[in-house]
């Protein structure tokens, strides 16, 4: 399967009234979301910390499990919750993974069926 041809990414103007530091350049890039049905509220230091540092390093190893070429970040800005779930190697090398990764994947949801 080949993968459809994506147009570049568009970022999308920061409000005035939600300014955002980025921890690095390359995390402006990403295609964040806010996750309101799991954190609809605001979040502490402590919860953000969790969450960029230990959440999202524990997603992207679930994800190499499967060999899926997924990184996941995750940060609070402004105090809310913020992930992103984004490929690590350019769209031509994606067909090369999906050939790797469907049969893990298989045998994972079968699995998943078993135990439930």
């Amino acid at each position: 399967m080949t993968a459809p041809a994506m147009h570049p990414p568009t970022a999308i103007p920061l409000p005035s009234n939600f300014p955002v530091t980025w921890p690095s350049p390359e995390m402006s890039a990403l295609p964040w979301i806010q996750d309101r049905q799991h954190v609809p509220e605001p979040m502490t230091p402590m919860s953000g910390w969790w969450a960029s540092d230990l959440f999202a390093s524990g997603f992207s190893r679930g994800l190499a499990a499967y060999g899926l070429p997924l990184r996941t970040h995750a940060a609070r800005f402004n105090s809310y919750f913020y992930m992103a779930v984004a490929p690590f190697v350019p769209p031509e090398q994606m067909p090369e993974y999906e050939a790797r990764a469907v049969p893990l994947l298989m045998a994972g949801v079968a699995n998943f069926a078993r135990q439930g």
